[in-house]
């Protein structure tokens, strides 16, 4: 991760410890690219690496009162990247189990009734999230989450630019989010956490 003579880490981490928006600001375009980028080789999705860039500055952002403790902020920040695109490629594997779930299939690795009977009860409340999105946003989602479609395959499929296909993505996403928050028990909350946040 570059260097930059202008820019004074240790200072700019006790501001941020403090609240300063700006100091986060700097940090955040400081390592942004690397993170980004790191991110993107390792799972080769665009889409993955902004998620991992947002969720390694939001860990910041909400553990900020810790920064003036950390010693190697580069290690530090490069072990949160590690563990968000651990958490992408887990959840990559748990939307395979809901997408074999979907197609009637049984999901695979699940020999734990509990969690197969908690499974089911997701997979039956991301099948009706599904079917209350309006018919492009439920076609987008289907062709990128279910057929595994990248998002320009999908503009090209529906004739539309990929701005167009990852704004109905993203708001389908967030409907689905709303539907689950909305009608979930408690028992399915941890399930809800770790495969669609």
């Amino acid at each position: 991760m570059q260097t930059n003579v202008n820019y004074n880490e240790r200072e700019l981490l006790l501001l941020i410890a403090g609240g300063d928006e700006q100091a986060f600001a700097a940090v955040f375009h400081h390592y942004r690219n690397n993170i980004y980028r790191t991110a993107y080789r390792l799972t080769d999705s665009a889409t993955t690496a902004e998620d991992v860039l947002q969720e390694v500055f939001l860990a910041i952002w909400m553990n900020r009162a810790a920064l003036p403790e950390i010693g190697n902020f580069p290690a530090y920040l490069l072990t949160i990247a590690r563990n968000q695109i651990i958490n992408s490629f887990k959840k990559a594997c748990r939307q395979q189990d809901a997408v074999l779930a979907l197609s009637g299939m049984p999901a695979l690795n699940t020999t734990d009734p509990d969690q197969r009977l908690q499974e089911q009860e997701y997979d039956k409340l991301l099948q009706q999230a599904v079917a209350m999105l309006p018919p492009r946003q439920a076609e987008v989602y289907r062709m990128i989450k279910i057929e595994g479609l990248s998002r320009f395959q999908a503009a090209q499929q529906l004739q539309v630019s990929p701005e167009t296909v990852k704004t109905h993505m993203e708001l389908a996403i967030k409907k689905i989010r709303a539907f689950c928050l909305a009608h979930i028990g408690l028992q399915l909350l941890w399930m809800v956490i770790t495969r669609l946040f």
